[in-house]
């Protein structure tokens, strides 16, 4: 589609737009929808990677034994060695021992192996839809590995041959392949590991959106896992797949990723008291097989640098990749082309392997949870949307509309049961065809705030917004950079649906003719009810250096959201502007009066929004 005209457009004006962008993007405090390592707070170091975190959590530990000082196999001390393992009776152990040594392994070699065998290899190599999505070409021995699993096979069988001691570093590949772990004799980390580390509980744990950062909005997942160390003691670790903040540019950056292995008390503490997000944790019922090959892989992951993705490797990829190891059934096959954590959690309450749910809740939460009012988060809509319909504009006439966002979630939306006020936009593009004249309103940034009751411990939260927008009475295009801060408080009646709300924004709008600060006071009300839906009214009043903002000085606002379906939602929306008279103003040729002062104009708009 050609690009519109647009006309006066401030060439400072974009490259002062990309470059608060780009800043808002790099202090931004997470992503995956979840919170990203930094040198301060969440280095390697400080939580240290897979493997490491019983150095903190238990004193070394030493064993003067005699198995102990010559490497003596110690499964016999792990708690699974009861256990009998169906894949056994599954595997041929020839199989591989008769495989080709010193010429290349073929593809009817590897599709030679049990077809159990094969899956499980490629989820220890963390294949998806036929790839992996480790990107790092550390994590494979075979410079093909990534896409190659024939290959990475062939060089692991090499590397096990020709370097014994070395097999420490793939206990879970070694197992699969000779059903016992390596010896442990020069393999310091796997033997701390394995006596410092159990699993006899396995859970999913679900942090909260974080509504202070953009990119932390959908929430971040981890994997929580409790067993009895070496001591009889019981002891508690999560392990999480984070990125470096530091190298983030961009939605579309690629950067640093580790797995991070640390006492699930840390974790949580760094969730509820330092970012105020709730944890939510979904209990599974394992068998002893599953949780032994999670057991197994995590000291893997230990020390590899990893690549790191919002879009397709975040925390909910790394996450599901963990969960395959143990059992493909907990792959779900997302419609999108990426994993939000509240996708997957959704997906996690729906299997068989669920068995319950432990709340860890921040001092907000707990305050609309005592009255009822706390949303589960695995309950969420989804975020994708894309809404068309009509529009009447008394400018512009008859016509008809359409926006779309990949992560929106509305403040008007008839999102039920939800405790509170919020707003969240990323990406959002809205645009109005008419007979003879096609006008993009805006392209939303970030738009991101929250309303809560005024009672609650953050009855004042900040928000956020940035965008592109022209004035409302125009018959074109014309995007111009807006940036504002955003706060506002509420008061909740759960028993009567209604809500009273105020916000200030504030902000600077640069349009071509000068920059113009200004202030908007708005106050209204929304009403919720599981029948009607939601109604919203709201009064705006500006005050700006150029007494007018984007052509009005108040304007008033109502509109209306009922939930059809969990994907379908019926929407309308009135706007009346008051558009104050200046001395330069040119009246429009299609203004039905030219008589001098304050004129009018509203638009009205009804459509269907799809979430997906």
């Amino acid at each position: 589609m050609k690009k519109p005209k647009t006309p006066a457009a401030s060439y400072s004006g974009r490259i002062l737009l990309k470059r608060l962008l780009a800043v808002f993007f790099i202090i931004s405090s997470g992503i995956c929808h979840a919170s990203l390592l930094s040198t301060s707070s969440g280095s390697a170091d400080s939580t240290g990677t897979a493997g490491q975190a019983a150095e903190g959590h238990d004193e070394q530990h030493t064993d003067n034994s005699q198995e102990s000082r010559n490497g003596g196999d110690i499964n016999h001390r792990l708690k699974y060695r009861n256990v009998d393992f169906a894949e056994r009776e599954r595997i041929i152990d020839t199989s591989l021992q008769n495989l080709p040594v010193g010429s290349e392994l073929t593809e009817s070699d590897y599709r030679y192996l049990p077809a159990y065998f094969r899956k499980k290899w490629e989820a220890l190599l963390h294949y998806e839809q036929g790839s992996s999505i480790i990107l790092n070409r550390w994590f494979f021995l075979s410079p093909e590995g990534g896409y190659n699993p024939e290959k990475e096979l062939e060089a692991t069988l090499e590397f096990f041959r020709r370097s014994p001691d070395d097999s420490c570093y793939f206990p879970a590949r070694y197992y699969l392949i000779y059903h016992k772990l390596p010896e442990t004799g020069r393999c310091a980390d796997l033997r701390e590991y394995l006596y410092n580390i159990s699993i006899d509980d396995v859970s999913v744990v679900l942090a909260s959106e974080d509504k202070s950062s953009v990119v932390s909005s959908m929430g971040h997942l981890s994997i929580a896992f409790s067993g009895h160390n070496r001591e009889g003691s019981t002891v508690k670790h999560g392990i999480t797949f984070l990125g470096y903040v530091q190298e983030m540019n961009d939605f579309a950056s690629e950067i640093s990723g580790y797995y991070i292995l640390e006492p699930f008390d840390r974790l949580r503490k760094r969730y509820n008291e330092e970012e105020h997000r709730s944890l939510r944790e979904y209990h599974l019922n394992l068998t002893e097989t599953e949780k032994f090959w999670l057991y197994l892989h995590i000291i893997e992951l230990k020390d590899q640098n990893l690549t790191y993705s919002f879009t397709s490797n975040n925390c909910a990829n790394g996450t599901r990749s963990l969960m395959t190891v143990m059992n493909q059934d907990f792959y779900n096959n997302s419609e999108h082309s990426y994993v939000t954590p509240f996708d997957y959690v959704k997906f996690i309450k729906k299997s068989p392997k669920y068995s319950g749910e432990t709340d860890y809740l921040t001092a907000v939460d707990s305050f609309y949870n005592e009255r009822n009012l706390l949303k589960s988060p695995d309950e969420m809509p989804p975020i994708s949307t894309v809404t068309g319909g009509y529009t009447f504009s008394s400018l512009l006439g008859n016509g008809g509309y359409f926006s779309l966002s990949p992560f929106s979630r509305k403040i008007t939306g008839d999102i039920r049961d939800y405790y509170f006020l919020h707003n969240f936009e990323v990406l959002n593009l809205k645009a109005r065809v008419y007979r003879d004249s096609f006008i993009i309103d805006n392209i939303t940034y970030i738009d991101s705030y929250s309303l809560p009751d005024i009672l609650s411990p953050d009855f004042l939260s900040p928000g956020m917004s940035l965008s592109l927008h022209g004035k409302v009475n125009t018959e074109h295009t014309s995007l111009y950079p807006d940036v504002a801060g955003i706060m506002g408080t509420s008061i909740l009646s759960p028993d009567t649906g209604l809500s009273l709300f105020y916000k200030l924004k504030t902000g600077l709008y640069i349009p071509h003719d000068g920059l113009n600060t200004y202030l908007i006071n708005s106050a209204g009300s929304y009403f919720i009810n599981r029948r009607i839906g939601r109604i919203s009214l709201a009064y705006d009043y500006v005050w700006s250096n150029r007494s007018e903002y984007r052509g009005y000085d108040y304007a008033f606002t109502g509109g209306y959201s009922k939930e059809l379906s969990d994907n379908l939602v019926l929407e309308a929306e009135f706007d009346y502007y008051h558009l104050k008279r200046r001395k330069d103003y040119t009246i429009d040729r299609r203004t039905v009066s030219g008589k001098a002062g304050s004129r009018a104009m509203y638009e009205i708009s009804a459509g269907i929004n799809w979430r997906f």
